[in-house]
């Protein structure tokens, strides 16, 4: 069954025949004795040579439950707890890096789909996608592993400032990562003139930029500049 479901667990009480003792009236306990899970009830007593409990589990994986009654040979039986349908996308790492723009994050966006108990879920393709910056992602689906997770290289847009990336898989609200862009490394060197048109015996200012890819200016660079004529 799911994760969140239930099932019952009977026993029975038999003779050395395996014929039903139907006119048996003895107490019986239920134990786990592997997994996890909640049992309806410990202690119960057999009517009409049948005891029968529930068991609930929220988490993934086998649950043994065993049944005991005085004088009489132990029974056990083992059920499976499958993980129940996608339910939350939530994020692992990644988020609020910062970097130079057109760089790449140095941290992947992770992420993991889980059910409504936070079983993993694996096999889900989940899409990641820069939403705001201008940015890109590299790859831009990603399946779920074994573990439920999946990710993705983030690489920074040109606009400076907060900048947004997204995770998003059917049927689930979206999960989003922040990140914050500088200026990325000198690429390109402008000269303006202020003004551009003089009169003779004046002067102008001239005005060398350094600059990323996007034309943001490179604040951190530190590069001598020569001018000529």
């Amino acid at each position: 069954f799911a994760a969140g479901g239930s099932t019952s667990i009977t026993a029975r009480i038999e003779d050395q025949f395996g014929h039903l003792v139907s006119a048996a009236a003895i107490g019986t306990t239920f134990t786990l004795t592997a997994g996890a899970g909640s049992l309806s009830a410990a202690n119960t007593t057999a009517a009409n040579g049948v005891a029968t409990v529930t068991l609930t589990a929220t988490v993934t994986g086998i649950v043994t439950v065993t049944a005991a009654a005085p004088g009489l040979t132990t029974g056990s039986v083992s059920v499976t707890v499958s993980r129940g349908a996608p339910a939350t996308l939530t994020v692992l790492d990644g988020n609020n890096q910062s970097g130079g723009a057109g760089q790449t994050l140095a941290k992947a966006l992770r992420v993991k789909v889980g059910d409504a108990y936070g079983n993993s879920v694996a096999g889900l393709s989940v899409s990641f996608a820069s939403v705001a910056g201008g940015g890109g992602v590299n790859p831009a689906t990603a399946t779920t592993d074994a573990k439920g997770e999946a990710q993705t290289t983030a690489t920074l847009g040109g606009q400076l400032g907060t900048q947004q990336f997204s995770a998003a898989a059917a049927g689930l609200a979206p999960a989003t990562f922040a990140a914050t862009a500088g200026p990325g490394p000198a690429a390109r060197l402008t000269l303006s003139a202020s003004p551009t048109s003089f009169t003779a015996g004046s002067n102008t200012t001239l005005t060398a930029r350094v600059e990323d890819q996007f034309g943001n200016l490179a604040t951190s660079a530190t590069t001598s500049i020569a001018f000529a004529l």
